[in-house]
């Protein structure tokens, strides 16, 4: 058998869903009664408490004990609510005690509690079928007061029944139990409906009063504020009216950074009143441009920034009066109004400024306030670092002249002046520094590349001609000075560098010469002229490395030479060892002596020893030689 709530509901979790049974019914004598004590069937003569249709008690055993009504249709839906009203008024009748919820009331964001949440003891407890025009759930009665408690489980109160009750002039309050609809805890259940439940008042008279006297401080405090706000307006307009006006802004030129970005028609607005503002309005309209339209355009396309004109304000406050340079509340500016309808409130005014800038297309409506218009925020981003680039090229030739001109000597500079020699055109230039910086890049390069030769002529380097204007006649003829010593020195050092290189020269060729010949036939073998050139070796050597190579090459020739003649003799003198050693082999001492120097026809007539030179000339002569000793 399904569980049921302390409402008679059974719980169908496991089904997905929950019944509505009726467990309770009224007798003809008007009792209610639970359906375990009647009998089954229309023997039950019981009759629905909500809807009075007659009932049927089902008590077979698949399912658990209910009423259901009698006859085609689903009855009156009220099954658990019913239950709950019974239920409840037992516990009421048990316990006689329930909490009431506080007595406050709220107005505008004011909340005021009259009394706080407080236990009602009562006398009796009773449900009736009606009560003047509704069908209260249940009535708790301490002596003479009365009191309704609606209990809600599935179906709140209606603004039909509350109407009607607060109609009747009873108190009422209702209990919200909805949350424990399946609950099966009496205890529980019971507590929520005497305490721990959400209770709210469907109608007390003093709730009402309290809620009344509420809003009569409500309304009085809202007077006495807007009375104050005015006497601040009136001030406000009085102290704006007395401001000294000043011609312009705190800041600098705002006005010319603005033209000089091209954009000095926007300068150009004719404002409706010049109320609440202390410079006039060429001045403020360059300083919202300058700071607000140049200062929120000025960053990437996703950080840019939303504005109104209470953020403009807070950005030209040194343009209009100091109540005015911040953001006012709605009240003020109605107070504004009511004290001078006149009186144009800077914000207003700013506010036109800003909708004439969106026509123009300086700035975009995107709903929340203004925006820089893409379009302007590009254009503004290529004047301002062209700008940018004009300042840094002024600062940069006015820095790289002024260090020119300081190095001169000071008779020299004497009458030079800066600002007058930017506007005057340049000779060989044929036009003005200041010309030049907002000039294309090929033309500042040209005039920048003529300051760095100046420069450079100043540093000792080579000198230049153009002097761009500049009082330089003196370093010029002093650097044509240096350049003519620096020359004289160059070349003597380059003749001190050739007479060492010719010494350099002279001194190999010596040393060669010396361990070659010796010291005296060398000194007369570089002295002695060439055959045919004439030229001794000691002057070629100095003249050139191609000299001192001749005469290198002339030594290397001698000792070869030299070689080759030692080693003709040192083979001779072997070859006639050789001889001499066959001859004593087959002669005796004066034979041999004899045969070696004795002349022979076919030696051409010379003798043997005089013949013998070498291993050719050996072998003949040994042909001569006997083949046996001879004594």
């Amino acid at each position: 058998m399904a569980r049921r709530s302390v409402f008679g509901e059974a719980d169908h979790t496991p089904f997905g869903a929950s019944g509505l049974e009726l467990i309770y019914g009224r007798e003809a004598d008007g009792a209610l009664v639970h359906v375990s004590a009647v009998r089954s069937g229309l023997a039950c003569a019981c009759v629905c408490p909500a809807c009075e249709r007659r009932l049927v008690a089902r008590k077979g055993k698949r399912t658990a004990h209910h009423f259901a009504h009698y006859g085609s249709g689903a009855g009156c839906g009220k099954a658990v609510e019913t239950n709950a009203h019974i239920w409840a008024k037992e516990v009421l009748e048990r316990t006689r005690q329930i909490l009431l919820p506080a007595i406050e009331a709220e107005e505008e964001g004011r909340h005021e509690v009259a009394r706080p949440a407080s236990m009602f003891k009562f006398d009796e407890v009773r449900l009736e079928k009606r009560f003047g025009d509704i069908v209260p759930d249940v009535i708790v009665r301490a002596g003479a007061r009365e009191l309704l408690v609606e209990v809600y489980v599935t179906h709140r109160c209606d603004d039909a029944k509350v109407d009607k009750i607060r109609a009747g002039g009873v108190s009422a309050m209702e209990v919200d139990l909805s949350g424990l609809r399946t609950c099966q805890d009496p205890k529980r259940v019971a507590a929520a409906l005497l305490r721990t439940a959400p209770r709210a008042w469907l109608y007390n008279p003093f709730v009402d009063a309290t809620a009344q006297k509420l809003r009569a401080r409500v309304a009085r405090e809202k007077a006495d504020a807007a009375a104050a706000l005015r006497r601040q307006a009136a001030r406000m307009i009085a102290d704006a009216r007395k401001a000294r006006r000043s011609p312009g802004g705190h800041r600098g030129d705002e006005g010319g950074k603005v033209r000089s970005l091209g954009r000095g028609a926007f300068l150009l607005w004719s404002p409706p009143s010049q109320d609440g503002f202390t410079v006039d309005p060429t001045s403020w309209q360059a300083a919202v441009f300058a700071r607000c339209i140049m200062g929120f355009g000025s960053g990437p396309v996703w950080s840019r920034q939303s504005f109104d004109a209470y953020d403009v304000l807070e950005r030209i406050k040194d343009c209009v009066a100091p109540a005015f340079g911040k953001r006012l509340g709605r009240g003020l500016v109605e107070a504004l109004r009511e004290v001078d309808p006149s009186f144009i409130p800077p914000s207003v005014t700013v506010g036109r400024y800003l909708a004439w800038l969106a026509e123009a297309g300086a700035l975009i409506d995107d709903g929340y306030g203004y925006q820089v218009s893409h379009r302007e925020a590009q254009d503004l981003a290529k004047l301002k670092r062209r700008r940018e680039v004009i300042a840094a090229r002024r600062s940069r030739a006015m820095d790289r002249v002024s260090a020119i001109v300081e190095k001169v000597p000071e008779l020299e500079r004497t009458g030079f002046d800066l600002a007058l020699w930017m506007h005057a055109p340049l000779p060989d230039l044929g036009t003005s520094v200041e010309e030049l910086i907002e000039a294309d890049d090929q033309a500042w390069w040209t005039f920048e590349a003529r300051l760095d030769r100046l420069e450079s002529m100043q540093a000792g380097w080579s000198w230049t001609e153009s002097l761009v204007g500049l009082p330089l006649a003196g370093e010029l003829t002093r650097a044509k000075e240096r350049e003519r010593a620096k020359d004289e020195a160059a070349a003597e050092r380059k003749r001190q560098e050739k007479e060492a290189a010719a010494q350099n020269r002279l001194a190999v060729a010596v040393a060669r010469a010396e361990g070659l010949l010796g010291v005296e036939a060398a000194a007369e073998w570089l002295r002695r002229p060439g055959r045919n050139s004439g030229v001794s070796p000691a002057d070629a050597a100095r003249t050139s490395g191609e000299g001192l190579e001749k005469v290198l090459r002339a030594l290397q020739r001698i000792e070869t030479e030299r070689r080759e003649q030692q080693a003709r003799e040192d083979a001779q003198a072997s070859a006639r060892d050789d001889l001499r050693r066959a001859a004593a082999r087959v002669f005796d001492e004066a034979r041999a002596e004899v045969f070696l120097k004795s002349a022979h026809p076919a030696l051409g007539g010379q003798s043997p020893l005089a013949y013998c030179a070498d291993a050719v000339s050996l072998r003949a002569c040994l042909g001569l030689l006997p083949a046996r000793r001879r004594s």
